[in-house]
């Protein structure tokens, strides 16, 4: 195809290829490292060190926000390409936050983040694909209850936070409506399942509470009056650390299901590192 042959160029006409030659003898500017990740990607195919290089572009906060922006976009591209859609629409976020607001990068990502969000409502379940998972010695009404809440898992993913500024409460409402049916369903399964099938549903509601404080994390609304906007921020931080807490007990209760399949703790046990980070950081903040 031609536009592997093309070599991009930047603001100041400096071609990638001679970009990437100029690499191993000089520093580049951030945009001229944009440019020659291009070459690397297109025209040289290593799309790995690619990926490597545009996401240390990306979250390197010494970096211009419309470069980290662009960098982002194109992590988002090769990202949900390899089917990697959780981390895509996490790269898409960022992008939204970064590029200009009401400019045409930031509407393309956040048009982009919409649909895959909306297309693959999967993309950002943590832990096996719901339908997937198989829970061996337990009863079929056990099974059954399980399949009820994967089912009820999938409906709360596809009720995306992207509000206006006219229905911010009812999207809200919505999805935590579906969010505590969900919840509801797999208590039920930890509370009367065996350790297989109580290993799986802490799992999924220490995950679903984890997506729920992720969802509330969403981009104000245009137009919010400021005083508006910090009320609803404080409140809306508080709701998530909240979720964020109830995630991690249930991910610890899955680490000491020792009964269970290795799978669950594993994932479980990645997740608490995580979340004592974070949960770490926001406390020492909320100190300051």
């Amino acid at each position: 195809m031609q536009r592997f042959a093309l070599a991009e160029q930047g603001d100041d006409g400096t071609s990638s290829d001679r970009l990437s030659r100029k690499a191993k003898g000089s520093a580049l500017s951030d945009e001229q490292r944009l440019a020659a990740l291009y070459h690397t990607q297109w025209v040289q195919g290593r799309t790995s060190q690619a990926l490597a290089g545009l996401t240390s572009l990306l979250d390197d906060k010494r970096v211009a926000p419309i470069i980290r922006a662009r960098a982002g976009m194109r992590v988002a591209q090769i990202t949900e390409l390899a089917g990697d859609k959780r981390r895509a629409a996490a790269a898409l976020d960022l992008v939204v936050q970064l590029a200009p607001q009401g400019s045409r990068l930031a509407r393309l990502a956040a048009d982009r983040r919409e649909r895959i969000r909306r297309v693959a409502p999967l993309a950002e379940i943590r832990g096996p694909v719901p339908g997937s998972v198989t829970l061996a010695g337990e009863s079929p009404s056990i099974v059954s209850l399980f399949r009820r809440a994967e089912k009820a898992l999938i409906a709360c993913h596809r009720v995306v936070v992207a509000p206006r500024l006219e229905n911010i409460d009812e999207v809200l409402w919505r999805k935590r409506r579906a969010g505590s049916a969900a919840i509801a369903l797999y208590s039920e399964v930890a509370e009367r399942g065996g350790p297989e099938a109580r290993a799986a549903a802490h799992f999924r509601l220490a995950a679903l509470h984890h997506h729920l404080a992720e969802a509330m994390a969403f981009e104000r609304p245009r137009g919010m009056l400021p005083s508006v906007a910090v009320r609803l921020g404080r409140r809306l931080r508080a709701e998530s650390v909240a979720s964020l807490h109830r995630s991690l007990l249930h991910y610890r209760a899955v680490v000491s299901i020792r009964e269970s399949r290795p799978l669950w703790r594993r994932l479980a046990a990645q997740e608490v590192r995580t979340l004592e980070q974070v949960l770490g950081r926001q406390a020492r903040q909320s100190g300051k």
